[in-house]
Order: structure tokens, then sequence, then C-alpha cells
């Protein structure tokens, strides 16, 4: 998933961008034209900020591979920014200068980067884009209307399941929430564990609860404050009957998935990147959308999108770089196998290496149902604020009607 955290100050924020700024884009253009890509045999750089370690996403260096075979002489420059530091870092170079020509980064961070002047609206570039209308909606982040950041890959989650204790408690893979609760049930009059999940006070659980309230038509902005209370009511029984464990407040999605691992629970709520764990485990296993609320079954999508830099004076030639890899098919597919994120091009699910694998077929439905979150400047720190309130009504320190007025007083105003 993607994580989110606060910005440091201006002060701090000034003396990020002047850190990088030996990092700055190529200073000639290679096109005055930001549609316009130039010769073929152009020399120059581009470079890209991101937090995701070099040593541990060969794709990254396939994609510079991929670039080649159209501009053999352009090289790439990957400049790795940790995490917490990289929106505060691209926010400095609007001051200091010094921006790079595009960030690999949570485009949670996009709203707020693109109203500072930091990243180009690239809405003439999708426009142009012959295969945009691959894509869904859910992973094209807009700011007023442009666009600003798109997501070629996703992490989400699903519900997996252990066969064997289903097959023995004569239940099916629930579709519905009132199927899981009947299974929930079931599995606990039969001694079995119910479902493991997280609720640490951090974004990382908010992840994993705000699926359930997209599914009963919630979401960041139009709250219902009886439905959220419901939602969170229904959360808060499971844990007193001891369908989840009163652990879950102190658990990662790591820790969540190990439990399951063991073979003592019926469910996890969980991520496609643990499918490569999963083929290992000493019992069968499957896995199924989230079950549907009273709106359908809504999963949410993390993992990394990309823009361009507002200064950039290689906006061509870097959309040429995402084109050729994050927004090809065969590319998101590579990366697929290599990481285990699900592509977000729709014709992708009907590539044989998805269609022929049950729980990644599953992953590849979740993302073309996915929902999203508002794109707006406030949704990074709403999201760990829903973690916290989360993890109190989840822990019993607050009640599920009073953590509901706090979603709706606290987290609405979404302008």
């Amino acid at each position: 998933m993607h994580r989110t955290k606060k910005w440091s100050v201006l002060a701090g924020v000034l003396a990020a961008g002047i850190a990088l700024a030996g990092c700055s884009s190529n200073s000639a253009a290679v096109s005055g034209d930001p549609m316009k890509l130039p010769p073929k045999g152009t020399t120059t750089t581009i470079n890209i900020w991101g937090y995701l370690a070099p040593d541990t996403t060969p794709w990254l260096g396939d994609a510079e591979a991929a670039l080649h075979k159209d501009f053999p002489n352009v090289s790439v420059k990957y400049t790795y920014v940790p995490y917490d530091q990289i929106a505060a870092k691209v926010l400095g170079t609007t001051v200091s200068g010094g921006a790079p020509d595009a960030i690999i980064y949570n485009p949670a961070d996009a709203a707020n980067l693109s109203q500072s002047g930091a990243l180009m609206d690239m809405s003439a570039q999708w426009s142009a884009f012959a295969d945009k209308d691959k894509f869904p909606d859910s992973v094209v982040w807009k700011d007023g209307g442009k666009t600003v950041s798109v997501q070629g890959y996703v992490n989400t989650t699903a519900l997996y399941y252990n066969k064997d204790i289903l097959d023995r408690l004569g239940v099916t893979p629930p579709r519905t929430v009132a199927d899981l609760d009947t299974a929930l049930a079931a599995a606990s009059k039969a001694g079995v564990g119910g479902m493991t999940m997280t609720a640490v006070p951090t974004a990382e659980s908010e992840f994993q609860i705000f699926p359930w309230l997209l599914g009963n038509g919630q979401n960041y902005g139009s709250w219902d404050e009886k439905t959220v209370a419901d939602t969170f009511a229904r959360f808060t029984a499971r844990i007193d009957k001891g369908y989840i464990p009163k652990d879950v407040v102190g658990w990662s999605q790591g820790d969540a998935f190990d439990q399951f691992k063991s073979g003592k629970f019926a469910f996890s709520q969980n991520g496609n990147w643990q499918l490569v764990g999963a083929k290992g485990l000493p019992f069968k296993w499957g896995v199924v959308p989230l079950p549907a609320g009273t709106e359908g079954s809504h999963s949410v999508g993390g993992g990394e999108g990309f823009s361009l830099g507002a200064k950039t004076k290689n906006a061509a030639l870097t959309w040429k770089y995402f084109e050729n890899s994050l927004l090809n098919k065969d590319f998101e597919l590579h990366i697929l196998s290599l990481q285990g994120s699900i592509p977000t091009r729709s014709d992708a699910s009907s590539a044989p290496e998805i269609k022929s694998d049950p729980s990644l077929a599953v992953f590849a439905q979740v993302v073309a149902d996915m929902k999203a979150r508002p794109s707006t400047p406030k949704i990074g720190d709403y999201l760990v604020q829903m973690g916290k309130i989360w993890n109190s009504v989840a822990g019993g320190q607050t009640s599920p009607a009073d953590g509901a007025k706090q979603v709706v007083n606290q987290l609405n105003n979404v302008r």
C-alpha cells in the first residue's frame, strides 16, 4: 500500500529543496513543445526522483532500456529520496529550483504538490494517449480537472480464505457482508479463528477499513453518520464476539497474514503482495473480492503513481519514458512478474499470466471495480486520522457512534 506522512514546515521545505539542487533537470530544452518528441538521436538526461529503492526495484532499469529502443542516447538519472521526504523536497524545488523532470511517489500527495505549483498539468498528454480508456478512473489523479498523476500498477486488498476450513464448515467463500458474518459465526462455533486484519493507528489500517465504507456508499466529503456508525458497529460486534482478535489494534498487514498462514483462521483481509508467500501454504486457500455491502465491493488502490514536474524542459521525452513502461500493457505485466503489483490496464486482465491464475484474476477484477478517495490536499492527513479513529473504535476506547461523529466532523471538508 502507499503510506502517507506529514510534510515538514516551510523552513524545512526550503532546506530540502536546496539539498537536492544538484539533481536538477537538464537545463537545455530538447523541445520547446511539451507534446513534440525530439529527434531520435537526441542526447540528454531525464531526471526522476522516487522513493522506490533501485536495488529492490529492477523494473526501473528495465524502463530505461525500454526508452532506449526509441531514444538510444537518452539516459535516465534516478535519484532515491526517502518516502517521508520526497513530497517536501519536491515542494522545496518550487522555491530553490533544481526540480526533477518527474517523480514516482504516493499519488495521494498529487493535489497538494499540484496546487503548490510543483507538478505539470498532464491533461494534454493524457488526452492524446491512445489507450487512456483502458485505465479505470480510480488510478487517474486530478486536481481541479487537471490530470496530475497516473498509476500503472496498484496494490490493493481482497479476502483470503482457508479452503480446508471452509470445506469442513460446509461454508462457501462469502460474497456479501451477510455471508461473511454467517461464515464467521460458523467458524467461531467450531472453535476456529475468524478473520485477521489490521487496526493500527496509521494510514495502513485506513487502507483496510475504508473499502468497507466504500462498499456502503461512503467516501470522504460525503459521509452519512449513521452508515459510518453501523459499519463500525458491525466490526466491533465481530471483535466482541471473538470473530476478529482484539490484537488487530497492534497488527500490521504482515502480522495479520502471518496469523492466517498459521492455518488457525478462516479469513484474512490482505493484499496482492502476499500471493507469492501464500503459494507455499500447507493448506488449500483462495481469494475473493471483499464481501459486498449495500453499494457493492470496492477496494481502494495503493502503490505508486507518476507525475511530470512543472519545470521540466523534457516533457514529451519524459512522458514517452512512462508511456513505454508504466502505461504499457506488456511492461505492466512485467512488473507483475517482478513484484506482484496488479496492472491497471483493463486489457492486461485477459493476459494468460492473469487469466490462468484464479487469485490474480480475482485481484484484476478488484482493480476494475476499485474506487478512489477524492483528490484533495487534505487527503494525506485524512488517511492517518481515519486510521487513528478506527484504532480507537476497534480497541474499545471510542464507541462506533462517537467514531462516526469524529469521521463526519474531522474528515468531511475535501475542498
